[in-house]
């Protein structure tokens, strides 16, 4: 579910030649990849998270290499061109493969040259069962971006995740308002 935290975008390190663009969007991917349980057979596996643009432009190939180089150390990132390159089309529900998570995200405009807020349009999707589309609000500071918020915009979970009258996962909203389907 859409379940952002607030995250510095970089650990440290040589960042200063890093575009805006791909900052964004590593604060965005290390989120997700946060919030992803560990795999219980393998402490080491890395969560994996697959990108992929909401619009008809493909995320630049130098963003991609950018926010797969700072985030190598903790999370599989894996870039696609079509979201359905990211799913296993052949199982039920359509789960995004190696048990990982597809994240949508929306362009960044101007390599956020001159901005100091951002809202950036994301959907987590998991499976056809389960995902979530939202604003995520990213602030500059004096160090990198960081998700500052989120509000979801919509939220469809598995009916026996979420006991009617409880939130849903990363969410305030009673789950009976926000699921759909």
């Amino acid at each position: 579910m859409l379940a952002l935290v607030i995250i510095s975008a970089c650990d440290g390190g040589d960042d200063d030649e890093l575009s805006g663009t791909a900052r964004i969007y590593i604060a965005a991917v290390r989120s997700v990849a946060e919030a992803m349980p560990p795999d219980v057979e393998d402490r080491e596996k890395l969560p994996v998270v697959y990108v992929v643009s909401n619009n008809a432009e493909p995320i630049a190939a130098d963003v991609q290499a950018e926010v797969a180089s700072v985030l190598d150390p903790d999370a599989d990132v894996r870039f696609a061109d079509a979201r359905e390159e990211a799913l296993d089309l052949g199982k039920p529900h359509e789960p995004v493969r190696s048990e990982g998570r597809l994240l949508t995200v929306g362009p960044v405009e101007d390599d956020a040259a001159g901005v100091d807020v951002v809202d950036l349009q994301v959907e987590i999707y998991r499976s056809d069962e389960e995902w979530s589309r939202g604003v995520v609000t990213m602030e500059r500071s004096a160090e990198d971006w960081a998700v500052t918020s989120s509000s979801i915009v919509e939220v469809v979970a598995p009916p026996s995740s979420v006991p009617v009258g409880s939130s849903v996962p990363g969410s305030s909203v009673p789950a009976e308002t926000s699921t759909s389907s």
